[in-house]
């Protein structure tokens, strides 16, 4: 069964993982996984803990999801 679309999910960075992978943590206590391309890696590696952050997250595996740069908001 295919499920469309992807869910978009705000929160905050609590660790750097790599130049790619950072642990996410969302309003609800919850953390998950949040990667970004190749394209994005000096991004990515340049965010630290704490800074706001926006994840496209599947319906299928909400373990983790695709850091959105273009779609960050901040929070209060």
């Amino acid at each position: 069964m295919a499920i469309a679309g992807h869910i978009r999910l705000d929160g905050v960075v609590v660790e750097v993982k790599s130049a790619r992978l950072v642990v996410v943590e969302l309003p609800n206590g919850h953390r998950l996984f949040g990667h970004g391309t190749r394209a994005d890696a000096p991004k990515v590696a340049a965010l630290r803990p704490g800074e706001a952050v926006c994840l496209q997250v599947s319906p299928a595996d909400m373990s983790a999801g695709r850091l959105r740069f273009n779609e960050t908001r901040q929070t209060k």
